[in-house]
């Protein structure tokens, strides 16, 4: 979550996604596709890698649409785990 975070601060409206507010959504195009897999030294963010940890994409669009459609502590909050380390997003 972290790293999807840091990336979706990285990325800038317009250059690497667009936002569909009336549908709460936001669409990563090719240039945010590209920059998040050079980030990240990864050839795609539709491949799960082999850890079995899943795709990246879900996770950078997510945390997209937390910084542009969402508040946070009014319709998201951070789940941190027994020893303060954040480990999830929980929906309100």
């Amino acid at each position: 979550y972290k790293v999807a975070n840091t990336l979706a601060n990285a990325l800038k409206r317009g250059l690497h996604y667009d936002v569909d507010e009336k549908n709460k959504n936001v669409i990563l195009n090719q240039k945010g596709y590209k920059d998040c897999e050079d980030a990240l030294g990864i050839p795609s963010l539709f491949e799960a890698p082999a850890d079995g940890s899943g795709a990246w994409a879900p996770y950078v669009a997510n945390a997209v649409k937390a910084k542009e459609l969402f508040t946070i502590d009014k319709d998201y909050t951070i789940i941190s785990d027994a020893s303060g380390d954040e480990s999830g997003i929980g929906i309100i």
